[in-house]
């Protein structure tokens, strides 16, 4: 475990389509049988990765959708919600009081998108391609790629990650962004 010893059992919420059903088979390659959840594309339930409503195990809740909204029965506001570009982030509260937004920064106006919309509070952590994400890529190989955590981050379970470079596999099919964001997660998750 690279983070924190005492890990919590959040719910991430994906936001953003395809690149949430990416991020998404990350997590469940990382976390296996633990991650459960609602996955949702266009209201539709069912992408094979999460069950139903009401079949939650004691794990990771995963939620993915374009627009989302707090859902009491899938265990209410999310603890880390996922954003890969502005008009991906949710008109509405999605976001528990406290919880933490993880952001590309290669997206311009998602940063700005954030604040406009009702999330100027939230702490933001950043993943990306240049210096200044916090979590960024400082290598990549054929199948794996090295993380580079630039500055101290705060988890959930309140301890604090500090600076470090780590190797990730990248399996075929997988694309960097969504093991950035997953990865960043799972970081902030205690993993």
């Amino acid at each position: 475990m690279r983070g924190a010893k005492n890990a919590v059992k959040p719910r991430v919420v994906i936001a953003g389509g395809a690149f949430a059903a990416r991020c998404a088979a990350v997590l469940r390659d990382m976390f296996g049988d633990s991650v459960n959840g609602i996955c949702r594309n266009k209201g539709k339930f069912g992408s094979g990765i999460c069950p139903e409503p009401g079949k939650f195990r004691d794990g990771l809740s995963v939620e993915f959708a374009g627009e989302l909204a707090p859902d009491p029965e899938s265990g209410g506001l999310a603890d880390i919600l996922i954003v890969n570009s502005e008009g991906d982030v949710p008109r509405f509260g999605a976001l528990r009081q406290g919880g933490v937004i993880v952001a590309n920064s290669d997206e311009k106006g998602l940063i700005g998108a954030i604040g406009e919309l009702g999330y100027s509070g939230s702490t933001v952590v950043t993943y990306g391609l240049n210096g200044r994400a916090c979590v960024t890529v400082s290598s990549v190989s054929e199948r794996s790629v090295v993380l580079c955590v630039q500055r101290s981050l705060p988890t959930l379970g309140g301890s604090l990650l500090e600076q470090q470079e780590f190797a990730v596999p990248l399996p075929e099919g997988r694309d960097i962004y969504g093991a950035l964001a997953a990865n960043t997660a799972a970081l902030l998750i205690g993993r």
